[in-house]
């Protein structure tokens, strides 16, 4: 998706994994979906969760460091989501966004081609 994305759909998501880390469960949604920018911070969520650890502001502090942190407002993902049971439609935004993206370049691609 390269450095642009659907960044708002993005930290929706993000800040509903922020306050019900339940929620990564249900996801199908890869690191590869998001911008530069958030891929990172999912990728860690992940590994957060798969250590069977809480996702929060000191565990992502903790394995993303100072200077990766600084760049992030984790108080606004969470305080834009009202309530965490609409990730997927968070979810199915950032996905749409990519298969748009992936769709154009792909057509760029077999022109370029011909």
């Amino acid at each position: 998706m390269g450095l642009q994305g659907n960044m708002e759909a993005e930290k929706l998501l993000l800040g509903c994994i922020l306050m019900n880390n339940s929620v990564m469960k249900e996801l199908v949604i890869q690191p590869e979906h998001f911008s530069i920018l958030h891929r990172d911070l999912f990728r860690a969520m992940i590994e957060i969760s798969v250590r069977g650890e809480m996702i929060n502001r000191a565990t992502l502090f903790e394995k993303l460091g100072s200077n990766y942190m600084s760049q992030l407002n984790i108080g606004e993902m969470m305080e834009a989501v009202p309530s965490a049971s609409g990730f997927t439609f968070h979810e199915e935004l950032v996905l749409r966004y990519w298969k748009n993206i992936f769709c154009r370049k792909q057509e760029m691609w077999f022109r370029m081609r011909r």
